[in-house]
């Protein structure tokens, strides 16, 4: 599910709906900033997904980390370690670090491959931040596309330069929050 619709942008650009000459280049845009967004913060998604999964267990500990994340709260739904059923009374969810940890830290998940089965939620419940990030981004873009080549532009004493980076850096400190700290 994307975050960002051709409104938005429009809305943004100050293009009025009924106009649809843009249309085509908005939505070419939109797409790509989606999966762009995915990227840049490594993630497989932005929006709520729910996940049911084995999750391989490497080592000996009592935390596991989930593949995806931020987990939604009060979500995993599912826990069962080398086939026995976990009580969510055993378990702590670090929700903003994607982790389950065991609450008694003797006790560890089984190792190896289809060991640990987890049921979970994971994506942003607030999204207004990322949502406006990927607005500013696509409008940049969209800016932008008139003038491919440009760097800068002068006639008198009128001087416009354009952004050389590839993420603008508001855009870059918006998503921050969203970003894999693992990747």
């Amino acid at each position: 599910m994307s975050l960002l619709t051709i409104a938005d942008v429009k809305t943004a650009l100050q293009i009025p709906t009924a106009q649809t000459f843009h249309d085509p280049t908005i939505s070419a845009i939109v797409d790509a900033i989606d999966q762009i967004t995915l990227s840049e913060v490594s993630h497989t998604a932005i929006t709520q997904t729910t996940h049911s999964q084995y999750v391989r267990v490497e080592f000996d500990s009592y935390k596991l980390r989930l593949p995806h994340w931020p987990v939604i709260s009060g979500s995993v739904v599912a826990v069962t370690n080398d086939g026995n059923a976990v009580s969510s009374d055993d378990y702590a969810v670090l929700e903003e670090e994607g982790y389950l940890e065991f609450v008694d830290t003797s006790k560890l998940w089984a190792l190896g491959p289809k060991k640990v089965a987890v049921t979970w939620d994971s994506g942003f419940a607030q999204m207004a931040d990322l949502k406006q990030a990927e607005i500013n981004w696509a409008c940049e873009i969209f800016n932008r596309t008139p003038k491919q080549g440009f760097k800068s532009e002068a006639i008198g004493t009128y001087r416009m330069a354009l952004m050389d980076e590839a993420i603008p850096p508001a855009v870059s400190r918006m998503l921050a929050r969203a970003r894999n700290p693992f990747e």
